[in-house]
């Protein structure tokens, strides 16, 4: 079942996310401990696990993404750079948000077309036939930094625990095995 444009921006408003992570790797077990960046943009919404068909409905109505369970809730994810820029970001310049989420999200498509850019430098994919190793792509101190700017940014409208769940869950003497 297809969701209207304008129900799924207002899920979104409520309990959805734009979503900027940056991974540090650092190769210890080479001399020069080189170090390592990855970033990863993603639009997640969020619900109850018995909110699972709805999340389905989104999925189907956006033609990406995928839905994952966790510890009593259920997940819609679209992390593909390609379905960000091609079917998310039209879709919200279409289906306006509001409030925080709207300001949220304006920076964030700010990020995924960073991001973009040097995925087409590096032609797609970080390995090339005939060579050895990946490819390395130089990537411009001002992108880098704004991407930092835009994730400290955006860290202002998203919800955060006072208290990490595995340490609630533990003093109550349950587990739940949730990893947050």
């Amino acid at each position: 079942m297809k969701v209207p444009g304008d129900y799924i921006a207002g899920l979104t408003d409520g309990e959805g996310c734009f979503s900027l992570v940056v991974r540090k790797d650092t190769r210890h077990e080479r001399k020069s401990k080189a170090t390592y960046f990855s970033w990863k943009a993603a639009f997640i919404i969020s619900l109850r696990i018995d909110d699972k068909d709805l999340l389905d409905s989104v999925r189907e109505t956006l033609t990406c993404g995928s839905v994952t369970f966790n510890s009593g809730s259920a997940r819609f994810q679209v992390s593909n750079l390609d379905d960000l820029r091609d079917r998310i970001i039209p879709f919200f310049d279409h289906h306006k948000l509001y409030g925080k989420k709207a300001k949220d999200f304006a920076v964030w498509r700010e990020a995924v077309d960073i991001l973009i850019k040097y995925k087409i430098a590096r032609g797609g994919v970080n390995v090339r036939k005939g060579t050895v190793g990946f490819v390395k792509v130089s990537w411009d101190k001002r992108d880098t930094d704004r991407l930092y700017q835009i994730r400290d940014y955006s860290s202002q409208f998203k919800s955060s625990r006072a208290v990490p769940v595995k340490w609630i869950t533990r003093s109550l003497g349950r587990s739940t095995g949730d990893t947050d």
